[in-house]
């Protein structure tokens, strides 16, 4: 048996299959919502608990990874925002300064990315510096054996001539304070930091604890860095990008030669320095993983206030 509608009942046919057609992508999209929900529930929930909130790096900072938005997930990836911020463990307190906004490239030849703002070092820069561990203090033990350099009144004869008269036979000892935390800036393919110091001279008396100050001096310099990464750290290390350049600021001993003071202390950071503060960098510090998870393949770029570390995950 066959059935022939006519063209004038097609407008029924119409209306029920708008009308199939409409509950069917309800229903479906219901399904999806549902399966989303209990993928979301069932995987990805457990996956971003497995992530640091805070981290030690050791006695004096941590670093706080707490998520600052609820993750934004789309057809092609999982966006997923981190605070990132260094923090004093004995005082915590707000950075005096914000966090610049990222502009992310579009590129996914990798399975994640990591965007790592200045910020994220910077604060660190200023935890630091508020612990008061940029500050040091050079005496001769400080200096290797076979360097040229030595710390004491006849020794600085040609800096200062008066020196040895007033102080003869006496040991010296310089101590290096920032005028303020150093702040590395991120522009594409570079990263540079420029800090200024202030350095003062003092004579360590015989019959006391006692020291005199002799000078101070202010010191700029502009340093490049390089930042890496391994398969869960964000490593670092520094080269000098100019000279040390040195500014009498003040003086007890008259006459001061600036010129060979300078000459001694950019040895002193090219064979000392540079050498201890890289063996710091090394260490570096860890990126917000999950537990049991590597990385591979690693793609570092470094754009405008922030760097992009792209990776696969094993």
């Amino acid at each position: 048996m066959s059935v022939d509608i006519s063209g004038q009942l097609s407008w029924i046919l119409n209306l029920f299959h708008e009308r199939i057609e409409n509950n069917f992508k309800n229903i479906l999209e219901q399904k999806i919502c549902e399966m989303v929900r209990k993928s979301t529930t069932s995987h990805l929930e457990p996956y971003l608990r497995t992530l640091p909130v805070t981290l030690m790096i050791d006695q004096i900072a941590g670093i706080d990874y707490s998520l600052v938005g609820a993750p934004q997930v789309n057809s092609q990836v999982l966006d997923t925002p981190f605070k990132g911020e260094f923090f004093g463990r004995n005082r915590r307190s707000l950075a005096p300064f914000n966090a610049p906004s990222i502009r992310l490239p579009e590129k996914h030849n990798h399975m994640v990315y990591f965007a790592v703002s200045e910020y994220v070092l910077n604060t660190a820069s200023w935890v630091y510096h508020q612990a008061g561990r940029m500050n040091f203090t050079i005496q001769n033990h400080h200096i290797p054996p076979d360097s040229p350099i030595r710390l004491h009144t006849s020794s600085f004869r040609a800096i200062a001539p008066r020196l040895p008269r007033m102080y003869p036979n006496m040991e010296l000892e310089l101590e290096t304070t920032p005028e303020s935390a150093p702040f590395l800036t991120f522009t594409p393919g570079n990263v540079t930091l420029m800090p200024v110091i202030d350095i003062q001279a003092f004579v360590l008396l015989p019959t006391s604890s006692d020291r005199k100050l002799l000078f101070q001096l202010r010191v700029t310099t502009n340093i490049s860095a390089t930042i890496s990464a391994n398969s869960d750290r964000i490593v670092g290390s520094v080269t000098t990008g100019s000279k040390l350049k040195l500014e009498l600021k003040h003086s007890n001993v008259r006459f001061i030669n600036v010129e060979l003071m300078e000459a001694i202390l950019n040895y002193y950071a090219l064979h000392t320095m540079y050498p201890s503060l890289n063996a710091k960098l090394e260490k570096g510090f860890p990126l917000p993983l999950p537990r049991d998870t590597h990385l591979n393949s690693l793609e570092l770029q470094v754009h405008e206030n922030f760097l992009l570390l792209g990776a696969n995950l094993d």
